[in-house]
């Protein structure tokens, strides 16, 4: 008895017809936990970032990512879960990527860079920043506590960047003071890409002495 197995080149074959050999498909790369969590979290924060929350589905994210939308609640449970995790990681990675001391660079040097690196963020994620800094995305407390955890890690990193001292060892006025010139440089972005009334390099211009006078009331006159 012949056997009823037949190749795929055999089945299309039959009656006359033709076909390409059969293509074996690509095997889904098996991830880490955390590197599937990661990735995710990608994929929707180039959703989030253009798009407000209540415009995006667990489905369209699933889709774009092409895994079941099971994967992602297994892996966050909900969209405003998974929400919150894009929040943290937009506000709180690569706002200023200069260090404390960079050889051969003044303290304007180290402003001028980490304020141009933080308004790049600002711009690349500007619909999820305005629903973070507003926190209209979910108007919940975890939310709003990842946007002041957020405004913390920023408030330090101006600290290494102005070179105030040990972020870890900062004192009270210290960081309240920084946490004024945060305030001060969130405002002024929503200027820019909220209203719209002024343009970047203004808000640069604006930034920068913001942080420049913070500078000099905390380190004293260069």
């Amino acid at each position: 008895m012949q056997s009823t197995l037949v190749s795929h080149k055999g089945l299309a074959s039959i009656g006359g017809m033709s076909a390409p050999e059969a293509v074996e498909r690509p095997r889904r790369e098996r991830l880490s936990a955390p590197q599937r969590q990661r990735q995710i979290v990608d994929a929707a924060a180039v959703l989030f970032r253009n798009r407000h929350y209540g415009d995006i589905s667990l489905d369209e994210i699933a889709e774009e990512l092409g895994v079941t939308r099971g994967l992602i609640n297994h892996h966050f449970g909900t969209k405003r879960n998974l929400y919150v995790a894009v929040v943290r990681r937009i506000l709180t990675v690569g706002a200023l990527p200069v260090p404390e001391y960079v050889h051969g660079q003044t303290l304007a040097d180290r402003l001028t860079a980490s304020v141009a690196g933080w308004l790049d963020v600002v711009a690349e994620h500007r619909e999820l920043w305005l629903d973070a800094v507003h926190a209209q995305g979910l108007g919940d407390p975890e939310v709003r506590q990842a946007v002041e955890d957020a405004r913390d890690a920023l408030a330090h990193q101006v600290a290494a960047v102005m070179g105030v001292g040990p972020v870890d060892a900062l004192s009270g006025r210290t960081h309240a003071h920084l946490r004024v010139c945060v305030a001060g440089a969130e405002a002024a972005a929503l200027q820019w890409v909220g209203y719209e009334r002024v343009t970047r390099d203004e808000v640069h211009e604006l930034v920068l002495a913001l942080f420049e006078e913070g500078a000099a009331r905390l380190l004293g006159p260069s």
